[in-house]
C-alpha cells in the first residue's frame, strides 16, 4: 500500500454493493481508494448493479465509476 499511497490515478474493481467471494464490492472499493488517496479513482467490472448516474452521485469527489469508451489521460 505504501508504494501507491498517492497515486495520480487508480483503477479498482467495485463489482456490485453486495460482498463477493472473488471480487470487491463497493464498501471495500471505497475503503481501499481511501487508503489509496489517488488523485483520481475509477471502479471497473461494475454489474448491472449499479443506476450508473445514482450511484455515481453517491460516490466522493475524486471517485468516479468507469464506462465503456473512457479514456484516462495523465497530466501533461
Amino acid at each position: 500500500m505504501e508504494e501507491i499511497r498517492g497515486v495520480e490515478v487508480a483503477v479498482l474493481d467495485a463489482l456490485r454493493r453486495t460482498p463477493h467471494p472473488t471480487h470487491m464490492c463497493l464498501d471495500e472499493a471505497l475503503n481501499a481508494a481511501r487508503r489509496i488517496g489517488a488523485g483520481r479513482t475509477y471502479f471497473t467490472h461494475l454489474t448491472d448493479d449499479y443506476d450508473h448516474d445514482a450511484a455515481q452521485a453517491e460516490l466522493p469527489q475524486g471517485v468516479e465509476l468507469a464506462y465503456d469508451g473512457l479514456r484516462v489521460v495523465g497530466k501533461a
